[in-house]
């Protein structure tokens, strides 16, 4: 994908949010994040609506559902349906200024991001009636040596190196999974450097991406019913209402930490991972020019807006090559590299920029 990148100075910060008149019946679209004519990154974002979410479903006279020969629904491809899912709107008590730029506004995919699929229409006895089903998902995986053909996902070229900082919103991940007895994948986020192509597409180190965010409750506060030593819900003595607890604590937004199976943990990164919508920011260094995969491997993954800070970010010094040095240094895929290496380096678990 061609890119024109703008000239931004050092340590300039610009914002960009997603509008309210996004264009929500096409499947694929290529953005420009822009503030002002200051051009941030390059966006190309997919949905993958199946077939029975593309168009509105036909009616007749009396408005009864049109179906075919074999008693499936029947689409109007002249009446698109959208296929993205907006939220947080001004007038919803879910408005999250997480970007401190005025943002309340965020658009969601349909489909998860997969590598290949099995799909087609289904009669269910049951019901009495055809569904349309998706089977046999294989997820992406790192190392994979491939990338998704289908699903949600965001592809991001920023303009410049710095650092950026993406508002996003995750779907509730498939299942409660406690690291012991759940079977849900939970909240999985990759963010994948395309430009690794040749070692398989890898993944920006999970330490390397600072995360903080709410969990989805009725207050974004994650809450839980305090429980007695047998396990049992407690109750309150005077107004006889369940005592609430709040594990993460009751002030947001919670500082989170990505696990080394790239899953949303507790701030204490105990295993338990929380089946609840996550809205939230994460940081990450780039490069510009290279284009970055922003995905969640089995939900969908939402995004609000684009923080970039151009040059050199907040916390990675310059780092002199010294022949001596035998302490190795990796890319931001977690590659070893030398000291010949132009762009951000980990050394000893902290960021450095070689120039």
């Amino acid at each position: 994908m061609a890119l024109a990148i703008a000239t931004i100075n050092a340590n300039a910060q610009l914002k960009w949010c997603v509008p309210e008149d996004f264009v929500k019946n096409q499947a694929s679209q290529i953005i420009e994040a822009k503030q002002g004519d200051q051009l941030i990154a390059t966006l190309e974002i997919l949905s993958s609506p199946t077939p029975d979410n593309l168009y509105e479903e036909m009616k007749d006279e009396n408005g009864d559902k049109m179906l075919d020969e074999e008693g499936k629904p029947m689409y109007d491809e002249t009446k698109p349906k959208n296929a993205w899912s907006v939220g947080a709107g001004p007038e919803s008590n879910q408005s999250i200024d997480i970007l401190e730029s005025g943002f309340n506004y965020y658009i969601r995919g349909m489909g998860n991001p997969v590598l290949s699929q099995d799909e087609g229409w289904v009669y269910d006895e049951g019901k009495s009636k055809w569904s349309y089903k998706v089977t046999n998902a294989i997820y992406w995986t790192p190392g994979c040596g491939a990338l998704p053909k289908q699903g949600e996902y965001i592809k991001m070229t920023p303009a410049a190196d710095g650092m950026i900082r993406a508002g996003i919103f995750l779907w509730k991940g498939p299942g409660i999974n406690d690291g012991v007895t759940g079977t849900g994948r939970g909240h999985q986020l990759y963010i994948i450097d395309e430009s690794t192509q040749d070692a398989g597409y890898t993944v920006i180190p999970n330490t390397a991406i600072e995360v903080k965010g709410y969990f989805n409750n009725n207050n974004w506060l994650y809450e839980e019913t305090k429980k007695d030593e047998n396990g049992q819900d407690m109750y309150d003595e005077v107004t006889g209402e369940k005592i609430v607890v709040y594990p993460l604590g009751d002030t947001l937004p919670y500082t989170l930490k990505l696990a080394d199976d790239y899953t949303l943990h507790t701030p204490e990164g105990v295993e338990k991972r929380l089946d609840r919508h996550f809205m939230g920011i994460i940081d990450f260094a780039v490069k510009g020019g290279t284009t970055y995969w922003m995905m969640s491997p089995s939900t969908q993954l939402g995004l609000f807006g684009l923080v970039l800070t151009a040059g050199t970010p907040d916390g990675i010094a310059e780092l002199t090559a010294s022949p001596v040095s035998q302490v190795p240094i990796f890319n931001l895929a977690g590659q070893q590299v030398g000291n010949g290496f132009k762009g951000i380096v980990i050394r000893n678990g902290k960021k450095y920029i070689l120039k």
